[in-house]
């Protein structure tokens, strides 16, 4: 599913870093020309991709799809604070399945902002178009709409040297244009506060709360309230990471029911061995929106795991892999479960810089979802899926 909301792990790299093709890859090196103090920098890619189940279900319907995304980014750097900005657009051409070609459109930017040396700020936001990759309308073939809108940022108060704190808040909306899949929202807020307790590690306490709802739905959503105790460390150049660990307690805003606590955590790392070669990881427990089957409401509580490698074998050839496991329940309003999904996407990547400007890039990338229901009629939406990519990144 294209841009799913990662409810559950916002702070880490990697937790949405697993897309590839169309998302993940640019010309390297890529040139710019300056429109006063501004850096703007076009990209275009274009591509064909084989998808032998574009439906994500039983049927595995296939088809190739022809790619093209234009992109334009502005950049502008005064000292230390740094502004940015991109347009974005992808159009897919489905050559067995006209009905559904989609183009997406969409805007997001960026702000880092430092008034002193102890306050600071961090902002994003971004406004899109997108058709849902992975759905259908009916039994009409095409894709399902919807509009998407964020915006969060974080005030930071303090010195990193020593005691500080950061307090953020964010909201993320996607409202669908076609019947039959519910709009939902996210709204987090809280902070965290840090305390050196030696030169590279950082003690942390966190306090924060989501909002989980389908905003079309009455009563349906969950508030999460999060205590989080851990460590933020900066060990070396080449290693860096966090481990946050307590209590999460989940409150329904259906009536009759009562508030559910456990031991969620989040873990993230960073591991650069040698300066062309980079390793991540991240994981977590936590609940979330329902991202598989947006025709439903229901929600999620699991684990997530994330790895990937990305390696420099020459300045012209980069190989990059990567795989993710879920292994989660999915939830109706009331909390109680409905099903066990575990859910495994490994994917390999290959970058040859031909040129400056020009890069070419295979992809393949494999889901296989397995679902066992815990209660009698609820469907088990089973499926593997293939993905092959063939691409070339152009800039100036």
């Amino acid at each position: 599913m294209k841009n799913v909301v990662c409810t559950s792990l916002s702070a880490i790299v990697v937790a949405c870093g697993l897309s590839y093709g169309e998302a993940a890859h640019a010309a390297r090196d890529p040139a710019y020309f300056n429109l006063g103090v501004v850096e703007v920098t076009p990209q275009l890619m274009t591509g064909l991709k084989y998808d032998d189940n574009f439906y994500r279900d039983s049927r595995s319907i296939s088809t190739p799809v022809m790619v093209v995304k234009p992109t334009v980014d502005f950049r502008a750097i005064s000292g230390l604070n740094e502004y940015a900005l991109q347009f974005e657009a992808v159009n897919r051409t489905y050559t067995r399945a006209h009905a559904a070609d989609s183009t997406d459109v969409g805007i997001n930017g960026t702000i880092h902002h430092e008034f002193t040396s102890r306050h600071r700020l961090d902002m994003d936001g971004g406004w899109g178009s997108y058709y849902d990759e992975g759905s259908e309308v009916g039994s009409t073939g095409a894709l399902p709409r919807y509009e998407q809108r964020k915006i969060g940022g974080t005030y930071g108060f303090g010195s990193r040297q020593a005691a500080h704190i950061d307090v953020f808040a964010s909201y993320d909306n996607r409202g669908y244009r076609d019947t039959g899949f519910n709009d939902r929202s996210i709204v987090r807020y809280g902070s965290t506060f840090y305390y050196r307790v030696m030169p590279n590690t950082r003690a942390l306490f966190e306090v924060s709360r989501r909002g989980l709802d389908y905003v079309d739905i009455s009563n349906a959503g969950y508030d999460i309230t999060n205590y989080l105790l851990g460590l933020s460390m900066d060990t070396s150049a080449k290693t860096t990471g966090f481990l946050k660990a307590g209590r999460r307690y989940r409150k329904t805003k259906a009536s009759g029911t009562s508030t559910e606590g456990y031991t969620g955590w989040e873990l993230g790392l960073s591991y650069q061995p040698l300066s062309y070669s980079l390793i991540q990881l991240s994981a977590g427990r936590d609940y979330g929106l329902e991202s598989d089957n947006p025709e439903t409401s229901d929600f999620t509580k699991g684990n997530t795991i994330d790895v990937s490698w990305r390696h420099d074998w020459t300045g012209k050839i980069t190989s990059r892999l990567g795989w993710r496991y879920v292994d989660e329940e999915t939830m109706n309003f009331a909390g109680t479960a409905l099903k066990e999904r575990k859910v495994n996407t490994f994917n390999i990547g290959l970058d040859w810089k031909i040129q400056r400007w020009f890069t070419l890039a295979f992809d393949w990338k494999y889901n296989k979802r397995r679902e066992r229901a815990i209660q009698a009629g609820t469907f088990e939406d089973n499926y593997r899926r293939n993905t092959f990519m063939l691409s070339g990144h152009f800039s100036l």
